[in-house]
């Protein structure tokens, strides 16, 4: 037995130690996912909480022989869905937040190189982008994050989403047409 079954077990039968281990190993990839999905960090950390709450609840629901990350993906994926239900809005992205970090990742990369225009077209694309993303529905940004962002392959995002690997498809399909769609203006404008 792993130490994360060991964790598992004695969090099921309520030992808030061995939760807060689990928490550990899983806040960054349940983060990440949750930035993916939302676009700005606030969100991302309020849905993650939400995340949490909800594996405690019903972690003795949890079985063993499915992987941890799996039902993480997928009761993210589900929070995320009735929130945006419930508020029936598109999360939006913070522009600030989203300009701040474009400009600190491409100061990096592009170290003494650094050119004021080119960061601003990035920028303004990044934006596109993002504006793009939030027009998908749920399940098509999930399925678009999770293999393009996360590099996994459909049978996988089927298992963690709790889809057919049919349904993935026609989902990825559907939001690659739709940014394309959305996307083809920007792209257009910038290729002349």
């Amino acid at each position: 037995m792993t130490q994360e079954q060991q964790w598992i077990q004695q969090a099921q039968t309520g030992d808030t130690e061995a939760f807060r281990h689990l928490v550990e190993c899983y806040q960054k990839l349940v983060f990440k996912f949750c930035y993916d999905l939302t676009g700005n960090i606030h969100d991302s950390e309020d849905l993650s909480q939400e995340v949490f709450i909800k594996m405690w609840r019903n972690l003795k629901s949890f079985r063993s022989e499915a992987k941890m990350s799996s039902w993480l993906y997928r009761i993210t994926m589900n929070a995320w869905i009735d929130r945006s239900r419930k508020k029936n809005i598109r999360v939006h992205a913070d522009k600030a937040e989203l300009k701040d970090e474009t400009l600190q990742k491409a100061a990096i990369s592009s170290g003494s190189d650094w050119n004021p225009e080119t960061q601003t077209e990035s920028i303004m694309l990044n934006q596109e982008v993002q504006t793009a993303l939030n027009a998908l529905t749920p399940r098509e940004r999930a399925v678009f994050t999770l293999r393009h962002y996360e590099d996994l392959k459909l049978q996988t995002i089927g298992e963690q989403l709790g889809l057919t690997t049919g349904s993935v498809k026609s989902l990825l399909f559907r939001a690659v047409r739709k940014l394309q769609d959305a996307l083809s203006p920007v792209l257009k404008e910038q290729l002349s």
